[in-house]
């Protein structure tokens, strides 16, 4: 399927965002990534700001669909978990770049509107509730025991998934997936008290 001349602006933003941070990225060079005229951005984008944001909103969607591809109907919910860690390491780790740049630049001038934080947010709570039902799925399918408070392992596990960035990003650690999703599934299971 052809992409969209959205899709396009959106596309080279991020790869010129990640280059040269936002400060930096000139809208003639997204353009040009784009294969676009300048003035076409903004038919489409009012100003940098409003692309920088909707190409976060972007990214975070294809980040939750990434997350959704590896949760294989036949997989256990320990699998599923697995695989939820797996790919956010791999996804994360395509995003160092940009998000360190936004950290360290973000500021005055670059607060994003009610509406895009709302549709973030909106993205957020829906991704939070998949995985609230993948966890609750556990209990009834007797993988996790009976009296475990989903919602506080759901916000464990949500939390858990930002630590392991935030690390990444603090520390500029080139965390392995597999083994990292091993480790954090380790503790999960087997839990962290000496018996």
């Amino acid at each position: 399927m052809e992409k969209t001349k959205s899709e396009l602006i959106l596309e080279a933003a991020f790869e010129v965002f990640s280059n040269k941070g936002f400060h930096g990225a000139k809208m003639e060079e997204i353009a040009e990534k784009a294969g676009v005229g300048k003035g076409t951005i903004y038919e489409y984008f009012k100003n940098k700001v409003h692309l920088f944001h909707e190409m976060l909103i972007m990214q975070i969607e294809k980040y939750f669909c990434e997350l959704e591809k590896g949760l294989k109907n036949n997989a256990t919910t320990i699998e599923k978990m697995h695989s939820l860690i797996k790919r956010h390491v791999t996804f994360s780790k395509g995003l160092q770049s940009i998000v360190s740049k936004f950290m360290i630049e973000s500021g005055a001038g670059m607060d994003a509107d009610l509406d895009i934080k709302q549709r973030m947010i909106d993205t957020y709570k829906v991704k939070f509730q998949r995985l609230k039902e993948i966890i609750k799925r556990g209990v009834q399918q007797g993988e996790f025991r009976e009296d475990i408070d989903i919602d506080t392992l759901t916000i464990f596990f949500f939390g858990g998934l930002t630590g392991i960035t935030n690390t990444m990003l603090m520390f500029n650690s080139d965390l392995d997936d597999e083994e990292i999703a091993d480790k954090v599934m380790d503790f999960l299971t087997k839990g962290i008290e000496k018996k």
